[in-house]
């Protein structure tokens, strides 16, 4: 939406696999919003973007996918010569506290049930060069962590109701106390590749 409303003469799609779109009074006439599934392969031709930007899928995807459909799929409707950003966040935190660690680590157990990898951010450099794309740039940030809102999802986290209150009460506090940190990388680059035929 930003580079819609800084860039108008440029026509941007943005796709998600629900329709949480802007409306149409909030959207700039540049902006255009298509419901798909990234894993069903985008509804475009090869070649048809010159910037292709994604972020935060990373604990939604398996490894699996991310090799086989996402990378792929992202450079395919990149034109040569185009630009493509990815941007992710690890789920490893740093300096922890004791109930931050084991509310971690119950989230890093059970994503990895479902082949999850939780520090796939740092392997998506090496899948986009296994796509052809190359000159990878990859920028890793440390993001501080504390006073954010919202609660994480009681889900499959294999705790009672009060075992969970109580580590994120804990961990609360404690990411202010021990300065937690996680880290947040990205990969940016030209695409310059060759596309090899056999006959």
């Amino acid at each position: 939406m930003d580079l819609a409303k800084e860039y108008p003469k440029n026509l941007y799609i943005g796709i998600d696999i629900s329709e949480m779109f802007p409306s149409e009074v909030e959207r700039p006439s540049s902006a255009t919003f298509i419901k798909a599934n990234l894993l069903d392969g985008l509804p475009f031709e090869n070649n048809s973007f010159d910037f292709v930007y994604q972020r935060f899928l990373g604990i939604s995807l398996t490894e699996v996918q991310w090799k086989v459909k996402v990378i792929p799929e992202l450079v395919r409707v990149l034109k040569p010569g185009g630009w493509i950003e990815i941007m992710e966040y690890d789920l490893i935190w740093f300096s922890l506290g004791p109930k931050t660690n084991v509310m971690l680590t119950k989230l890093k157990n059970k994503l990895q049930e479902y082949g999850i990898n939780v520090i796939m951010s740092r392997k998506i450099s090496e899948l986009l060069k296994a796509n052809n794309v190359h000159n990878v740039e990859t920028i890793s940030k440390s993001i501080p962590l504390g006073d954010w809102g919202g609660k994480l999802g009681r889900a499959s986290l294999d705790m009672t109701p009060e075992e969970y209150d109580d580590c994120l009460e804990g961990s609360a506090r404690e990411i202010n106390e021990y300065k937690s940190y996680t880290m947040s990388h990205r990969y940016s680059m030209l695409v310059r590749y060759t596309l090899l035929t056999t006959l």
